[in-house]
Order: structure tokens, then C-alpha cells, then sequence
């Protein structure tokens, strides 16, 4: 069964259709649109593709230049990408952000550290995010 889902995703996937939740995959390890799906961390913190991470726990996927509205629906969907706007306000500052995993990343200093307040960087998602 697993096979023909994958067989019929990629078919779709070819055609630009999405029918599964991006963040599923197939038995190969690509999600919905056919694209690696690289795991971060812990607790649902993922990178679809280079230069984007996505929090499932926290619904937004984020950019090297903040959170982003079009890859929070792209990869999340359109009701993850309505309730984080419904979430900002006039003060939010989208260029630093929390993952569920712990992890903070600041746009603007182009780097992810391993919490908040420290200055340890983590590697792995500031090369997921930046390609540094």
C-alpha cells in the first residue's frame, strides 16, 4: 500500500499537485513535493529544502529573512499560515524566533544558536537556514 501512495504522490508531485501534507514523506524520504526532507533537532523542526526551516509544533517555516507567510503555507498549509497571522501583532518581530527544539535563530545576525540567550551556534540549522 505504502508503494502505491508513494508511486501516486510522485506522479502528482511531477504534475505540481500536492495531495499529502508536506510535511509526510514517501518510503524514499521526500515529502509531498518530492524534495528531501532533512530533520532538525527534535519535536517536528524540519528543512524541506535548503534555505527554509519549518517548526510543525509551532506552525511557521521560516526564510533567511523570517518567518515567511508563503512557505509557512507552502510546506504547512493555509490554516498554519492563518493562525500565524493571527498571531502577530503590530510589534512582532519576525527576524528572531524560537523553534520548538529550543533552538534561536536571528535573521539579521544570520545565525541559529542552541538557545536563546547563548552564544553557542548550532550548526546544523544555520546551515539549513543560511548555507553557512
Amino acid at each position: 500500500m505504502k508503494t502505491k501512495i508513494a508511486t501516486l504522490v510522485a506522479a502528482l508531485s511531477l504534475s505540481g499537485c500536492i495531495i499529502a501534507p508536506p510535511n509526510s514523506t514517501t518510503s524514499d524520504g521526500a515529502n509531498a513535493r518530492g524534495q528531501p526532507q532533512v530533520a532538525l533537532g527534535s519535536n517536528g523542526v524540519s528543512s524541506p529544502i535548503a534555505g527554509v526551516i519549518c517548526d510543525q509544533n509551532a506552525g511557521f517555516c521560516a526564510d533567511s529573512q523570517g518567518i515567511s507567510m508563503a512557505y509557512t503555507e507552502q510546506y504547512l498549509g493555509g490554516d498554519a499560515q492563518k493562525n500565524m497571522m493571527s498571531r502577530m501583532q503590530d510589534n512582532f518581530d519576525s527576524t528572531t524566533f524560537v523553534l520548538s527544539d529550543g533552538v534561536a535563530c536571528n535573521t539579521q545576525a544570520r545565525k541559529c544558536t542552541v538557545a536563546k540567550f547563548s552564544d553557542q551556534v548550532d550548526t546544523a540549522h544555520t546551515r539549513a537556514l543560511f548555507g553557512q
